[in-house]
């Protein structure tokens, strides 16, 4: 069982995970701004819409419009017509772009796989060793079974001994008779 599949042990790990991830998100917000995917991905959208291709698209998708209203009997809405034909062309645009970043290597960045990169990096390792001790122990925990099946074995037994324990103690002071 990993944490990221049992629901309580994942906002647990968030909880105690608080402190390091005000620390990635701070770092993932000063890298963020340091990036300009969106203007290299505007750049591209607007190169990619003016040439030939856009338009053979835009022709296309006016005829796919066209054919699927003849074949439902539908009489053709300009306004329709238009606003379907620039939202696929649009949506093909921008996945031709992001295609085309991510080929040259560069990719829109977020926050869960800028946190998986930390782990990762033995330098953030390193300096968050204090304020993520809890989380880390948790993650090498959970990361064997083995080591998983022997904490919960310590830890039922504390609660095993705790309770003995109270309810010893507490049967002797009730008790009438003197214990002693």
């Amino acid at each position: 069982m990993t944490i990221q599949r049992h629901r309580l042990l994942k906002w647990f790990q968030w909880l105690i995970g608080a402190p390091l991830h005000l620390i990635a998100v701070i770092l993932f917000l000063s890298r963020k701004k340091s990036t300009n995917y969106q203007s290299l991905f505007k750049e591209k959208v607007q190169h990619l819409k003016q040439t030939d291709d856009y338009q053979n698209w835009l022709q296309a998708y006016y005829q796919q419009y066209d054919r699927k209203q003849a074949y439902f009997n539908r009489k053709i809405n300009p306004a329709k017509r238009t606003s379907f034909v620039n939202q696929q062309a649009n949506e093909k645009v921008e996945k031709i772009a992001t295609e085309a970043l991510a080929e040259s290597g560069i990719e829109q960045i977020n926050y869960l796989t800028y946190f998986n990169s930390l782990l990762l990096n033995k330098k953030f390792i390193g300096l968050t060793i204090v304020p993520g001790l809890i989380l880390y122990s948790l993650c090498l925990i959970y990361q064997n079974a083995f080591i998983r099946f022997i904490f919960e074995r310590v830890v039922l037994t504390f609660f095993v001994m705790i309770s003995v324990i109270v309810i010893v103690f507490t049967i002797l002071y009730i008790s009438p008779s003197d214990a002693a």
